[in-house]
């Protein structure tokens, strides 16, 4: 990442770079074609940005296939990675605020399996 990027581009960056990393630590022999799906948005320099940083990972990365803009209201993926995002958030500024929670709810224990068992075996690393 370089100091005279601007934002849009650093973020987006960072999501491919970590998508990559993550790929090949969880699926490393996956080859299937991926498609990238991203809300609409008006705000042409974050999209530029997108669409730049893609190109230059798909150089890369052979399985980068396709990349669409979609409205969020319409395509029932986006509304499930919001409602993950937004649950997330909300149990992160928990935690900061006030320590993590003692007792998830089932959705959450759904939703967070890997985070809680991370959580728990942190605890017992570290203790409370």
């Amino acid at each position: 990442l370089f100091k005279d990027e601007g934002p849009h581009r650093r973020w987006i960056k960072q999501f491919f770079l970590s998508f990559y990393l993550e790929t090949r630590r969880h699926w490393p022999l996956v080859s299937m074609p991926i498609h990238f799906v991203f809300d609409q948005s008006t705000d042409r320099e974050w999209i530029s940005a997108i669409m730049d940083v893609y190109n230059d990972c798909r150089l890369r990365d052979k399985r980068f296939e396709a990349i669409m803009f979609a409205d969020k209201k319409l395509y029932l993926p986006l509304q499930s990675a919001d409602m993950l995002a937004y649950r997330l958030r909300q149990t992160v500024e928990h935690a900061v605020q006030k320590g993590p929670y003692d007792d998830l709810s089932e959705l959450d224990r759904r939703l967070f399996k890997r985070i809680e068992e991370r959580l728990a075996a942190l605890k017992m690393f570290i203790g409370e």
